[in-house]
């Protein structure tokens, strides 16, 4: 919460006057301003007034946002989840159950012809709840059958070139295969030894940073060069996002973790169970 309150008073109150289209005072006299600040309590909302109007992917100031709510929904259904499994004779069937419910209804309900219209509560929308349950869940079976011993960076980059085959056959067979095979690859690069992208977090954990600040990034260069310019291309934005996430982590993250509670010692809780 640190580092995103950090990128909200950023976008609002100098990325947003800097750009925006509209006097400075009826910018900070619109509510919409205030109402940006307010996605700290991740009823989320995108737009400032008069900024990005005219980009492409219009008005967004930070679209990676979406997933904050639904990301921390699955934080709480993640541990009665696991609970729930350990409680159970059959752990695994438990995991397996809920990871095909879960791909199930995020086909039937995201992906088919005519599937139901959704519902929003608070900023949380059922389609972004169902569109990153299922890999939660998967992630979760895969660990518990300790697939993370079993798959190298090859078989990652395999699983890739696999996907690739699948994806742009249907939203369907698209998702179905990025549904399995997504957690092959992620594991296969997270767990591979030696490790392949310790060099990118050789002097922070920039990852966080990246997700806020990515999104914002491109949108400014956009908005400065246009999006068929010679500058405009990944290497631009991605260095400066980059830049951006390196700065969040020294600044704000790693200061604020100083503030979360220690973790017992062995010898702690061996002491306070008796």
């Amino acid at each position: 919460f640190p580092a995103l309150a950090v990128v909200l008073l950023l976008s609002a109150l100098v990325l947003g006057p800097s750009v925006t289209t509209v006097p400075l005072r009826a910018y900070f006299a619109d509510e919409q301003v205030w109402r940006y600040l307010g996605n700290i309590s991740l009823n989320i909302t995108y737009n400032l007034p008069g900024v990005f109007e005219n980009n492409p992917y219009a008005r967004a100031v930070n679209g990676s946002l979406w997933s904050l709510p639904a990301e921390v929904v699955m934080y709480f259904v993640v541990p009665p989840l696991m609970t729930l499994a350990k409680l159970s004779r059959w752990p695994r069937v438990v995991l397996w159950i809920a990871a095909i419910a879960s791909t199930a209804a995020n086909i039937w309900l995201l992906r088919t012809p005519g599937a139901p219209v959704t519902f929003c509560f608070y900023g949380i929308a059922l389609t972004s709840m169902l569109d990153l349950a299922p890999y939660f869940i998967v992630g979760m079976l895969a660990y518990g059958c300790g697939w993370q011993n079993r798959i190298s960076a090859q078989t990652a980059l395999l699983t890739y070139f696999v996907f690739s085959l699948f994806a742009g056959h249907s939203p369907v067979v698209g998702e179905l295969a990025l549904t399995v095979l997504m957690p092959i690859l992620v594991m296969g690069l997270g767990f591979a030894t030696p490790p392949r992208f310790a060099a990118i977090s050789k002097y922070g954990d920039v990852s966080y940073g990246l997700y806020l600040y990515g999104f914002v990034v491109q949108q400014t260069v956009t908005h400065l060069l246009g999006p068929h310019s010679p500058e405009f291309s990944p290497r631009v934005v991605g260095g400066i996002s980059y830049a951006f996430a390196f700065a969040s982590w020294h600044l704000v993250e790693k200061r604020a973790l100083r503030f979360r509670p220690s973790r017992p010692s062995a010898k702690e809780t061996q002491s306070a169970t008796g």
